[in-house]
Protein backbone atom coordinates (compact mmCIF):
# COMPACT_ATOMS: atom_id res chain seq x y z
CA UNK A 1 0.00 0.00 0.00
CA UNK A 2 2.82 2.35 0.74
CA UNK A 3 4.13 1.46 -2.66
CA UNK A 4 1.09 2.26 -4.62
CA UNK A 5 0.75 5.60 -2.74
CA UNK A 6 4.31 6.79 -3.54
CA UNK A 7 3.89 5.88 -7.27
CA UNK A 8 0.71 8.40 -7.58
CA UNK A 9 1.96 11.66 -9.36
CA UNK A 10 1.32 14.60 -6.98
CA UNK A 11 0.58 17.91 -8.31
CA UNK A 12 3.54 20.04 -8.51
CA UNK A 13 4.02 23.71 -6.75
CA UNK A 14 4.55 24.93 -9.81
CA UNK A 15 2.54 23.20 -11.94
CA UNK A 16 -0.96 24.10 -11.28
CA UNK A 17 -3.81 21.15 -11.77
CA UNK A 18 -5.50 20.35 -14.86
CA UNK A 19 -9.02 21.32 -13.75
CA UNK A 20 -7.33 24.76 -12.59
CA UNK A 21 -5.68 25.45 -15.88
CA UNK A 22 -8.41 24.37 -17.98
CA UNK A 23 -10.96 26.69 -15.58
CA UNK A 24 -8.91 29.46 -16.03
CA UNK A 25 -10.43 31.61 -19.15
CA UNK A 26 -9.34 34.63 -21.31
CA UNK A 27 -10.94 38.10 -20.37
CA UNK A 28 -13.53 38.27 -22.88
CA UNK A 29 -12.98 41.35 -25.17
CA UNK A 30 -15.05 43.92 -24.92
CA UNK A 31 -16.03 47.02 -27.70
CA UNK A 32 -14.21 49.22 -25.21
CA UNK A 33 -11.11 47.38 -25.61
CA UNK A 34 -10.80 47.62 -29.29
CA UNK A 35 -10.23 50.22 -31.93
CA UNK A 36 -13.18 51.32 -34.13
CA UNK A 37 -12.13 49.01 -37.13
CA UNK A 38 -11.60 46.02 -34.67
CA UNK A 39 -14.78 46.81 -32.92
CA UNK A 40 -16.93 46.79 -36.73
CA UNK A 41 -15.16 43.46 -38.02
CA UNK A 42 -16.54 41.81 -34.35
CA UNK A 43 -19.57 43.00 -34.75
CA UNK A 44 -20.68 41.23 -37.91
CA UNK A 45 -18.85 38.10 -37.30
CA UNK A 46 -21.23 35.08 -36.62
CA UNK A 47 -21.24 33.56 -33.33
CA UNK A 48 -18.90 29.88 -33.09
CA UNK A 49 -22.40 28.08 -32.93
CA UNK A 50 -24.40 29.77 -35.43
CA UNK A 51 -24.40 28.97 -39.41
CA UNK A 52 -22.52 31.03 -42.25
CA UNK A 53 -25.26 33.85 -43.36
CA UNK A 54 -27.53 32.00 -46.58
CA UNK A 55 -26.50 33.60 -50.32
CA UNK A 56 -29.33 36.02 -51.12
CA UNK A 57 -32.42 34.21 -52.49
CA UNK A 58 -33.96 34.73 -56.10
CA UNK A 59 -36.46 36.42 -54.90
CA UNK A 60 -33.59 39.39 -54.74
CA UNK A 61 -32.36 39.25 -57.79
CA UNK A 62 -32.92 41.63 -60.30
CA UNK A 63 -31.35 42.77 -64.01
CA UNK A 64 -29.80 40.44 -66.70
CA UNK A 65 -28.20 37.36 -65.68
CA UNK A 66 -26.10 34.89 -68.41
CA UNK A 67 -27.35 31.87 -66.67
CA UNK A 68 -29.63 30.98 -64.13
CA UNK A 69 -29.67 26.66 -63.29
CA UNK A 70 -33.03 25.61 -60.80
CA UNK A 71 -33.17 22.69 -59.00
CA UNK A 72 -34.83 20.32 -61.80
CA UNK A 73 -31.91 21.05 -64.19
CA UNK A 74 -33.79 23.88 -66.12
CA UNK A 75 -31.63 26.96 -67.33
CA UNK A 76 -32.49 30.55 -68.18
CA UNK A 77 -30.73 33.53 -69.96
CA UNK A 78 -32.31 37.04 -69.27
CA UNK A 79 -34.04 39.20 -67.30
CA UNK A 80 -35.36 38.96 -64.16
CA UNK A 81 -37.57 40.60 -61.92
CA UNK A 82 -38.10 39.75 -58.18
CA UNK A 83 -36.18 36.85 -59.20
CA UNK A 84 -38.55 35.91 -61.76
CA UNK A 85 -38.16 35.43 -65.47
CA UNK A 86 -39.36 38.77 -66.41
CA UNK A 87 -39.19 40.79 -70.42
CA UNK A 88 -36.84 39.22 -72.86
CA UNK A 89 -35.35 35.55 -71.82
CA UNK A 90 -34.84 31.69 -73.27
CA UNK A 91 -35.55 29.01 -70.59
CA UNK A 92 -34.59 25.48 -71.41
CA UNK A 93 -36.05 22.60 -70.18
CA UNK A 94 -34.29 19.27 -68.69
CA UNK A 95 -36.23 17.70 -71.44
CA UNK A 96 -34.80 19.72 -74.31
CA UNK A 97 -37.57 22.06 -75.42
CA UNK A 98 -36.28 25.76 -75.76
CA UNK A 99 -39.31 28.55 -74.86
CA UNK A 100 -37.64 31.83 -76.36
CA UNK A 101 -39.64 35.09 -76.31
CA UNK A 102 -40.65 37.18 -73.61
CA UNK A 103 -41.66 36.68 -69.86
CA UNK A 104 -43.91 38.02 -67.23
CA UNK A 105 -43.88 36.85 -63.57
CA UNK A 106 -42.11 33.31 -64.37
CA UNK A 107 -44.16 32.72 -67.27
CA UNK A 108 -44.25 33.29 -71.27
CA UNK A 109 -46.09 36.75 -71.92
CA UNK A 110 -46.27 38.04 -75.65
CA UNK A 111 -44.69 36.31 -78.30
CA UNK A 112 -42.71 33.28 -77.96
CA UNK A 113 -41.41 30.60 -79.99
CA UNK A 114 -40.85 27.10 -78.61
CA UNK A 115 -38.06 24.38 -80.01
CA UNK A 116 -39.63 20.57 -80.05
CA UNK A 117 -35.86 18.90 -80.12
CA UNK A 118 -37.60 15.47 -80.93
CA UNK A 119 -39.69 16.75 -84.28
CA UNK A 120 -36.75 20.05 -85.01
CA UNK A 121 -39.55 22.19 -85.19
CA UNK A 122 -40.06 26.36 -83.77
CA UNK A 123 -43.87 27.23 -82.82
CA UNK A 124 -44.29 30.36 -82.72
CA UNK A 125 -47.25 32.63 -81.46
CA UNK A 126 -48.26 34.74 -78.41
CA UNK A 127 -48.83 33.38 -74.79
CA UNK A 128 -51.07 34.69 -71.66
CA UNK A 129 -50.61 33.01 -68.06
CA UNK A 130 -47.94 30.78 -69.92
CA UNK A 131 -50.35 28.94 -72.56
CA UNK A 132 -50.57 29.12 -76.37
CA UNK A 133 -53.53 31.46 -76.93
CA UNK A 134 -53.47 32.65 -80.76
CA UNK A 135 -53.00 32.14 -84.12
CA UNK A 136 -49.57 30.06 -84.15
CA UNK A 137 -47.19 28.84 -87.61
CA UNK A 138 -44.50 26.36 -86.81
CA UNK A 139 -41.47 25.63 -88.84
CA UNK A 140 -39.14 23.14 -89.84
CA UNK A 141 -35.95 24.17 -87.66
CA UNK A 142 -33.43 23.35 -90.30
CA UNK A 143 -35.09 24.47 -93.68
CA UNK A 144 -38.07 26.65 -92.71
CA UNK A 145 -40.61 25.10 -94.27
CA UNK A 146 -43.93 25.43 -93.21
CA UNK A 147 -45.68 22.39 -91.23
CA UNK A 148 -48.67 23.65 -89.59
CA UNK A 149 -50.49 26.49 -89.93
CA UNK A 150 -53.69 27.20 -87.83
CA UNK A 151 -55.00 27.98 -84.02
CA UNK A 152 -54.40 27.57 -80.48
CA UNK A 153 -56.39 27.86 -77.01
CA UNK A 154 -54.65 27.22 -74.11
CA UNK A 155 -51.99 24.95 -75.55
CA UNK A 156 -54.18 22.96 -78.11
CA UNK A 157 -54.72 23.49 -81.24
CA UNK A 158 -58.57 24.47 -81.97
CA UNK A 159 -60.69 25.23 -85.18
CA UNK A 160 -59.39 25.16 -88.53
CA UNK A 161 -55.97 24.11 -89.42
CA UNK A 162 -53.52 23.32 -91.92
CA UNK A 163 -50.75 20.53 -92.05
CA UNK A 164 -48.06 20.83 -95.19
CA UNK A 165 -45.99 17.99 -96.09
CA UNK A 166 -42.37 18.54 -97.62
CA UNK A 167 -44.03 18.34 -101.03
CA UNK A 168 -46.04 21.49 -100.32
CA UNK A 169 -49.44 19.65 -100.40
CA UNK A 170 -51.42 19.95 -97.57
CA UNK A 171 -54.54 18.40 -94.75
CA UNK A 172 -57.17 21.09 -94.28
CA UNK A 173 -59.71 20.88 -91.86
CA UNK A 174 -61.33 21.32 -88.41
CA UNK A 175 -59.57 19.88 -85.47
CA UNK A 176 -61.34 17.60 -82.99
CA UNK A 177 -61.37 17.49 -78.93
CA UNK A 178 -57.51 16.17 -79.03
CA UNK A 179 -56.07 18.73 -81.06
CA UNK A 180 -55.81 16.42 -84.33
CA UNK A 181 -57.10 16.23 -87.98
CA UNK A 182 -59.41 13.21 -87.53
CA UNK A 183 -63.24 13.42 -89.00
CA UNK A 184 -65.64 12.76 -92.00
CA UNK A 185 -64.92 16.35 -93.42
CA UNK A 186 -61.60 16.63 -94.34
CA UNK A 187 -59.17 17.83 -97.19
CA UNK A 188 -56.18 16.49 -98.53
CA UNK A 189 -54.71 18.88 -101.66
CA UNK A 190 -52.14 18.14 -103.72
CA UNK A 191 -48.84 20.31 -104.32
CA UNK A 192 -51.01 22.05 -107.11
CA UNK A 193 -53.13 23.94 -104.32
CA UNK A 194 -56.09 22.75 -106.83
CA UNK A 195 -56.56 18.88 -106.94
CA UNK A 196 -58.06 17.37 -103.59
CA UNK A 197 -58.96 14.24 -101.93
CA UNK A 198 -62.25 14.71 -98.85
CA UNK A 199 -63.08 12.61 -97.01
CA UNK A 200 -61.96 10.62 -93.75
CA UNK A 201 -59.35 11.34 -92.12
CA UNK A 202 -57.48 9.65 -88.75
CA UNK A 203 -54.94 12.22 -87.26
CA UNK A 204 -54.19 13.98 -90.95
CA UNK A 205 -54.26 9.79 -92.29
CA UNK A 206 -56.28 9.97 -95.75
CA UNK A 207 -58.48 7.03 -94.78
CA UNK A 208 -61.75 7.42 -97.86
CA UNK A 209 -62.67 9.68 -100.46
CA UNK A 210 -63.40 11.16 -102.92
CA UNK A 211 -61.32 13.01 -105.88
CA UNK A 212 -62.10 17.21 -106.49
CA UNK A 213 -61.17 20.02 -107.54
CA UNK A 214 -61.41 23.26 -105.73
CA UNK A 215 -62.74 25.74 -107.75
CA UNK A 216 -60.01 28.70 -106.58
CA UNK A 217 -56.59 27.31 -106.26
CA UNK A 218 -54.75 27.50 -102.83
CA UNK A 219 -52.12 29.92 -102.50
CA UNK A 220 -48.66 27.70 -102.57
CA UNK A 221 -47.60 27.81 -98.85
CA UNK A 222 -44.97 30.91 -98.44
CA UNK A 223 -41.08 29.25 -99.69
CA UNK A 224 -38.51 29.10 -96.52
CA UNK A 225 -36.44 32.18 -95.67
CA UNK A 226 -32.63 31.36 -95.66
CA UNK A 227 -31.28 29.46 -93.41
CA UNK A 228 -28.72 30.88 -90.92
CA UNK A 229 -25.54 28.90 -90.91
CA UNK A 230 -25.53 28.97 -87.11
CA UNK A 231 -29.01 26.97 -87.28
CA UNK A 232 -27.17 23.83 -87.88
CA UNK A 233 -24.46 25.00 -85.22
CA UNK A 234 -27.35 25.07 -82.33
CA UNK A 235 -28.88 21.80 -83.40
CA UNK A 236 -25.12 19.90 -82.64
CA UNK A 237 -23.73 21.92 -80.59
CA UNK A 238 -23.16 20.60 -76.63
CA UNK A 239 -24.24 22.46 -73.67
CA UNK A 240 -20.96 24.15 -73.40
CA UNK A 241 -17.98 23.83 -74.54
CA UNK A 242 -13.94 24.89 -73.88
CA UNK A 243 -11.36 26.28 -76.44
CA UNK A 244 -7.74 26.57 -75.02
CA UNK A 245 -9.15 28.28 -71.56
CA UNK A 246 -11.94 30.28 -72.68
CA UNK A 247 -15.25 28.74 -72.03
CA UNK A 248 -17.95 29.13 -74.63
CA UNK A 249 -21.73 28.40 -73.61
CA UNK A 250 -24.03 27.03 -76.02
CA UNK A 251 -25.59 29.50 -78.35
CA UNK A 252 -29.22 31.10 -77.50
CA UNK A 253 -32.11 30.32 -79.91
CA UNK A 254 -33.21 33.67 -79.87
CA UNK A 255 -29.70 34.80 -81.24
CA UNK A 256 -30.82 33.19 -84.46
CA UNK A 257 -34.04 32.38 -84.83
CA UNK A 258 -35.70 31.73 -88.22
CA UNK A 259 -38.15 33.90 -89.21
CA UNK A 260 -41.76 32.87 -88.57
CA UNK A 261 -43.79 35.00 -90.03
CA UNK A 262 -46.46 33.32 -92.26
CA UNK A 263 -49.51 34.80 -93.34
CA UNK A 264 -52.68 33.64 -91.92
CA UNK A 265 -55.71 33.18 -93.55
CA UNK A 266 -59.17 35.54 -92.16
CA UNK A 267 -60.75 32.24 -90.66
CA UNK A 268 -57.76 31.30 -88.68
CA UNK A 269 -57.46 35.25 -87.53
CA UNK A 270 -61.17 35.90 -86.73
CA UNK A 271 -63.33 32.74 -87.30
CA UNK A 272 -64.62 34.26 -90.33
CA UNK A 273 -65.78 32.67 -93.68
CA UNK A 274 -62.58 30.66 -95.01
CA UNK A 275 -63.89 31.19 -98.47
CA UNK A 276 -67.26 32.97 -98.88
CA UNK A 277 -67.24 33.07 -102.75
CA UNK A 278 -66.65 29.04 -103.07
CA UNK A 279 -69.84 27.21 -102.25
CA UNK A 280 -70.27 24.21 -103.92
CA UNK A 281 -73.93 24.36 -104.72
CA UNK A 282 -74.51 22.38 -107.80
CA UNK A 283 -76.71 19.75 -107.22
CA UNK A 284 -74.82 17.34 -108.89
CA UNK A 285 -71.75 18.22 -106.39
CA UNK A 286 -74.05 17.77 -103.67
CA UNK A 287 -75.43 15.21 -103.97
CA UNK A 288 -71.95 13.29 -105.16
CA UNK A 289 -70.82 14.92 -101.65
CA UNK A 290 -73.92 13.91 -99.78
CA UNK A 291 -72.69 9.87 -100.29
CA UNK A 292 -69.62 10.84 -98.94
CA UNK A 293 -70.55 13.10 -95.40
CA UNK A 294 -73.75 12.52 -95.03
CA UNK A 295 -77.22 13.97 -95.22
CA UNK A 296 -76.75 15.97 -91.92
CA UNK A 297 -72.51 16.86 -92.31
CA UNK A 298 -74.09 18.52 -95.80
CA UNK A 299 -76.70 20.75 -94.18
CA UNK A 300 -77.82 24.26 -95.61
CA UNK A 301 -75.01 26.78 -94.91
CA UNK A 302 -77.11 29.99 -96.36
CA UNK A 303 -78.76 30.85 -93.19
CA UNK A 304 -75.65 31.05 -90.30
CA UNK A 305 -75.23 27.23 -89.93
CA UNK A 306 -71.86 25.77 -89.93
CA UNK A 307 -70.76 24.72 -93.33
CA UNK A 308 -68.54 21.94 -94.30
CA UNK A 309 -65.49 21.93 -95.11
CA UNK A 310 -65.67 20.95 -98.89
CA UNK A 311 -67.90 24.31 -99.07
CA UNK A 312 -65.80 26.71 -97.40
CA UNK A 313 -62.86 25.18 -99.64
CA UNK A 314 -65.15 25.19 -103.04
CA UNK A 315 -64.47 21.66 -103.52
CA UNK A 316 -65.99 19.93 -106.52
CA UNK A 317 -66.05 16.33 -107.04
CA UNK A 318 -64.47 15.10 -110.14
CA UNK A 319 -67.16 13.06 -112.61
CA UNK A 320 -64.34 11.21 -114.51
CA UNK A 321 -63.23 9.60 -110.68
CA UNK A 322 -66.18 9.30 -109.26
CA UNK A 323 -65.66 6.41 -106.86
CA UNK A 324 -64.86 6.12 -103.61
CA UNK A 325 -61.79 5.23 -103.09
CA UNK A 326 -59.67 3.68 -99.95
CA UNK A 327 -55.94 3.89 -98.16
CA UNK A 328 -54.06 0.89 -98.95
CA UNK A 329 -56.86 -0.77 -101.27
CA UNK A 330 -54.99 -0.32 -104.34
CA UNK A 331 -58.37 0.08 -107.00
CA UNK A 332 -56.71 -0.18 -110.23
CA UNK A 333 -59.23 0.76 -112.73
CA UNK A 334 -59.75 4.13 -110.44
CA UNK A 335 -57.31 6.37 -112.18
CA UNK A 336 -55.49 9.10 -110.01
CA UNK A 337 -57.14 12.51 -110.28
CA UNK A 338 -53.89 14.27 -110.36
CA UNK A 339 -51.82 12.48 -112.79
CA UNK A 340 -54.53 12.24 -115.34
CA UNK A 341 -54.53 15.86 -115.17
CA UNK A 342 -50.89 15.72 -116.50
CA UNK A 343 -49.61 12.81 -117.78
CA UNK A 344 -50.98 9.71 -120.40
CA UNK A 345 -49.62 6.70 -121.27
CA UNK A 346 -49.57 5.97 -125.59
CA UNK A 347 -46.88 4.66 -128.42
CA UNK A 348 -43.57 5.67 -127.15
CA UNK A 349 -41.08 8.02 -129.70
CA UNK A 350 -38.16 5.58 -128.63
CA UNK A 351 -39.30 3.08 -131.84
CA UNK A 352 -39.42 -0.03 -129.43
CA UNK A 353 -43.05 -0.78 -129.81
CA UNK A 354 -44.46 -0.12 -126.51
CA UNK A 355 -45.83 2.53 -124.71
CA UNK A 356 -44.50 6.00 -123.24
CA UNK A 357 -45.22 8.75 -121.04
CA UNK A 358 -46.65 11.86 -122.52
CA UNK A 359 -47.58 15.54 -121.20
CA UNK A 360 -51.23 16.11 -121.74
CA UNK A 361 -50.45 20.17 -120.52
CA UNK A 362 -47.51 22.18 -120.01
CA UNK A 363 -45.68 20.77 -116.84
CA UNK A 364 -43.36 23.50 -115.43
CA UNK A 365 -40.47 22.43 -113.58
CA UNK A 366 -40.53 21.35 -110.16
CA UNK A 367 -43.96 20.27 -110.95
CA UNK A 368 -44.82 16.87 -109.65
CA UNK A 369 -46.42 14.89 -113.12
CA UNK A 370 -46.85 11.09 -112.39
CA UNK A 371 -46.96 8.22 -109.68
CA UNK A 372 -44.37 5.14 -110.20
CA UNK A 373 -45.96 2.06 -108.58
CA UNK A 374 -43.11 -0.19 -108.55
CA UNK A 375 -45.65 -3.31 -107.61
CA UNK A 376 -48.24 -3.56 -110.37
CA UNK A 377 -50.82 -6.27 -110.29
CA UNK A 378 -50.65 -8.74 -113.23
CA UNK A 379 -53.53 -7.24 -115.01
CA UNK A 380 -53.94 -5.23 -118.31
CA UNK A 381 -56.44 -3.23 -116.80
CA UNK A 382 -54.47 -1.60 -114.43
CA UNK A 383 -55.32 2.15 -114.76
CA UNK A 384 -54.96 3.53 -111.28
CA UNK A 385 -51.73 4.96 -112.38
CA UNK A 386 -49.23 5.53 -115.34
CA UNK A 387 -45.52 6.73 -114.27
CA UNK A 388 -44.35 3.46 -114.66
CA UNK A 389 -44.50 3.22 -118.24
CA UNK A 390 -42.06 6.38 -118.71
CA UNK A 391 -38.75 5.20 -120.71
CA UNK A 392 -35.21 6.09 -120.23
CA UNK A 393 -33.63 8.39 -123.04
CA UNK A 394 -30.73 10.56 -123.55
CA UNK A 395 -32.88 14.35 -122.74
CA UNK A 396 -33.85 13.59 -119.71
CA UNK A 397 -36.95 15.84 -118.78
CA UNK A 398 -38.10 14.13 -115.15
CA UNK A 399 -36.17 12.39 -111.83
CA UNK A 400 -37.37 10.10 -109.76
CA UNK A 401 -37.96 10.60 -105.96
CA UNK A 402 -40.00 9.49 -102.92
CA UNK A 403 -43.40 10.68 -102.16
CA UNK A 404 -46.04 10.11 -99.62
CA UNK A 405 -49.26 9.83 -101.35
CA UNK A 406 -52.22 10.16 -99.73
CA UNK A 407 -53.44 7.01 -101.19
CA UNK A 408 -51.01 5.10 -102.19
CA UNK A 409 -48.68 5.39 -99.52
CA UNK A 410 -44.78 5.25 -100.08
CA UNK A 411 -44.21 5.88 -103.72
CA UNK A 412 -41.97 6.72 -106.66
CA UNK A 413 -42.84 10.21 -108.31
CA UNK A 414 -42.04 11.96 -111.01
CA UNK A 415 -40.65 15.44 -111.27
CA UNK A 416 -39.75 17.30 -113.71
CA UNK A 417 -36.52 18.68 -113.91
CA UNK A 418 -37.23 21.07 -116.65
CA UNK A 419 -40.44 22.57 -118.30
CA UNK A 420 -42.34 20.16 -120.08
CA UNK A 421 -44.08 21.17 -123.05
CA UNK A 422 -47.53 19.67 -123.69
CA UNK A 423 -47.29 16.50 -126.55
CA UNK A 424 -43.31 15.98 -124.95
CA UNK A 425 -42.25 12.30 -124.18
CA UNK A 426 -41.18 12.55 -120.57
CA UNK A 427 -38.16 10.62 -120.29
CA UNK A 428 -36.12 9.37 -117.05
CA UNK A 429 -32.15 9.48 -117.51
CA UNK A 430 -29.98 6.82 -118.53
Amino acid sequence: IATHRSSRKRPSAVEPPVATRTAKKRPAAHASHLGPGKRDLLSKRPAATEEAPAPPEESMQEGFVPLLVSADGSRYTGELHNGKFHSHGELTLPSGYVCSGTFECGQPSGRCTLYDPFKETLLSGWYTDGKLNSPATKVNARTGRLVFRGRYEHDKPVGMAEVFDEYNGRVIGFVDGNGSLSGDDIVYIFPDGRTALAGTFVDGEFQSGRYGRLRVPLELPPPPPPQPPQVAQLLTAPEAYTEGKTWHPKPLWSQMLLPCEVPMPDEMQNACPYADDFMANSDSTMAILKGVFGEAAMSCAHDGQTRTMVQRLGFEAASECDEVVTSGCLQPLVRDLYEADRVEAKLSTLDDGTDGLFAVTDINAGEFCAWNLIEIPPTEEFRATCGQKAKRGTFQNVEQISFKHPRFGIIKALRAVKAIQQGQEVLLPL
